[in-house]
């Protein structure tokens, strides 16, 4: 009795790699029915923010035998496809155009033209043979989720000479069977810098403080999106951290804004509450979406490094794909100071209608006035700026005796006339503010005062205004 068990276990170990058919002229060994994998993500290598990639193909090799029981002369092995089993939605020819064998590496990969076509395998007139086939499905993203099966049949014909006929020996079915599940990725760039901010994104400055801030931009930035799920996915966008110098007080989010594939501008305030939607596709597929980001620059904008931290997520349309990237927003800003002011003023003409004499034969001089010149100052720096005065140079007529510096006057609004004396010589600190950011309009009264060294001719003082952030 043992020995008989012994026999059997023999046996089936025997068959275990692969079913015999036989007759009494061939057997067809063929392998069991195969399992080529699961179609999933990891399907899609390579996969890059510009829609770079490609699909790896499910493979596997399994033997097929054939033998005589006595040489016959020429045979020949034939595959064809004889079933396709697909999910609802999918496409038998697709898929049968998709399945590929081959019988070694080195013959060229052959797909099925249709079902029940058959193909030639091999040719021989050797009483054994062993043959090692190759098998190979093509993924792509139109593949519907589900399980897929394709029944092969094998069949061994014998030549007739005397007829001129091939004729069926033995023959048998395998099933070569995969999967696909519901996938998908997203990929993102993972740093973008928006650039720095200094005085230059202020825009048309006027003395009067005229202008407007600028922006930040980057307006061209991908986004890739595949996925098999038939009914689509959502794309959606959010913020999931923040980052900016510790004594920036306004809201960041409030000034940034994004846009896809040339649309309008969104603004991203409550994105690190409420995720915004990028996009709904009713279809599986791919796509690139082309992702504009802008920040916009304002006074409270201090000197440090910025960062907005974007989170893509997909989700399939039935909900069982949830896949994620990150992009980080990186800019920064300088700490900078703007200064406006008139280029040209003119202060009059000295003539007689400027001068009077009074009962005593003195002469009197009306002065020469430029009232409420208008100084634009602006800076982001906390600690305020210091504002100092200097004469670049000055002209006057030929000789002309006077002392055109002492006698030339200049005041902040409402402030005591001080003389251009000395300021040649020495640039002079004339304003100060001790805190910031801000911004300020400062308006100069320039006067000059005449006496009889005036002489006919050009007077010219050329003044130069620096401000220094603190």
């Amino acid at each position: 009795m043992k020995k008989a068990i012994f026999s059997l276990l023999i046996f089936i170990l025997i068959l275990l790699p692969g079913v015999a058919y036989a007759n009494e002229k061939a057997s067809l060994i063929l392998h069991p029915d195969v399992l080529l994998g699961v179609v999933d993500e990891n399907i899609y290598q390579g996969a890059t923010y510009e829609g770079g990639g490609y699909f790896q193909a499910l493979t596997s090799d399994k033997k097929v035998r054939v033998e005589w029981k006595e040489k016959k002369g020429e045979w020949r092995l034939l595959v064809k496809a004889v079933e396709v089993d697909v999910p609802v939605r999918a496409s038998e020819s697709d898929v049968l155009s998709d399945f590929y064998w081959r019988k070694d590496e080195k013959e060229p990969w052959v797909k099925f033209t249709s079902l029940n076509s058959s193909q030639e395998v091999a040719r021989s007139n050797k009483k054994k043979e062993t043959y090692r086939i190759e098998y190979k499905y093509q993924p792509d993203v139109n593949d519907i989720p589900g399980n897929y099966r394709i029944s092969l049949s094998y069949n061994v014909e014998l030549y007739s000479e005397s007829d001129g006929t091939w004729q069926p020996v033995t023959s048998d079915t395998v099933s070569i069977s995969w999967q696909v599940k519901t996938w998908g990725i997203v990929k993102v760039k993972k740093t973008v810098n928006l650039g720095t901010i200094d005085a230059s994104i202020y825009k048309n400055a006027t003395p009067e403080g005229g202008g407007e801030f600028g922006y930040l931009e980057s307006s061209k930035n991908e986004v890739f999106v595949i996925c098999n799920d038939p009914d689509g996915w959502i794309l959606e966008m959010s913020v999931v951290d923040v980052n900016y110098p510790p004594r920036f007080s306004s809201d960041l989010l409030e000034d940034f804004s994004w846009k896809v594939n040339g649309g309008s501008y969104q603004s991203g305030a409550n994105l690190d509450e409420t995720a915004a939607t990028v996009d709904v596709k009713t279809r599986q597929g791919s796509k690139v979406y082309e992702i504009g980001y802008r920040y916009f620059a304002d006074l409270n904008d201090i000197k440090g490094e910025y960062g907005i931290k974007l989170k893509y997520r997909l989700i399939s349309a039935n909900h069982q794909v949830k896949k994620r990237d990150t992009c980080q927003l990186l800019w920064s800003a300088q700490k900078w100071i703007l200064l406006c002011g008139d280029k040209n003023i003119d202060l009059g003409v000295l003539d007689k209608s400027k001068v009077s004499i009074d009962s005593k034969g003195h002469l009197h001089f009306e002065p020469l006035d430029s009232l409420k010149n208008p100084l634009f100052v602006m800076s982001n720096s906390l600690e305020g700026w210091v504002i100092k005065l200097k004469v670049l140079s000055y002209s006057t007529p030929p000789n002309f005796e006077g002392d055109l510096l002492k006698d030339f006057k200049w005041r902040i609004r409402k402030g005591k006339y001080q003389s251009a004396s000395g300021l040649d010589k020495k640039e002079k600190k004339i304003k100060e503010e001790k805190k910031g950011p801000l911004r300020k309009v400062y308006y100069i009264d320039y006067r000059y005062k005449p006496d009889i060294d005036d002489i006919q001719g050009e007077y010219k003082i050329t003044l130069q205004y620096s401000v220094y952030p603190k």
